[in-house]
């Protein structure tokens, strides 16, 4: 009886590499400007290294440029009752053999969340 295990790598594409910020839809209101866009399974599988819409997980990008004096608070379950923590996401699409690749995709998801505080 012969077993093949192999390793996992975590290798997402670079966000301003994967080409959907040219889609965005923006506005602004009193010196605030929201961009957003919802990307397609193509670009969610390149961004984030797995298949998140297999997993009922729709991604959005979004960018908030505050261009008051006022600190902002952004809370995404106030926008979204289904948001997902990034730690969430990278649990439900864990690999079970590649716990170091696991690991690069929880850190890479919790570095590129969108922030709280919003200056």
């Amino acid at each position: 009886m012969v077993f093949v295990v192999g390793c996992r790598t975590f290798t997402p594409t670079p966000m301003d590499q994967v080409g959907f910020e040219e889609r965005a839809e923006v506005q602004t209101e009193d010196d605030v400007t929201v961009r957003v866009v919802v990307l397609t399974a193509e670009e969610a599988k390149a961004a984030f290294d797995c298949k998140l819409y297999k997993k009922k997980i729709q991604p959005v990008w979004l960018e908030i440029t505050n261009g008051t004096d006022d600190e902002m608070l952004f809370l995404p379950r106030s926008i979204d009752p289904d948001y997902f923590s990034p730690l969430e996401v990278a649990q439900k699409t864990s690999w079970r053999w590649s716990k170091k690749a696991n690991r690069e995709k929880k850190w890479y998801y919790y570095l590129n969340q969108m922030p709280f505080a919003i200056l």
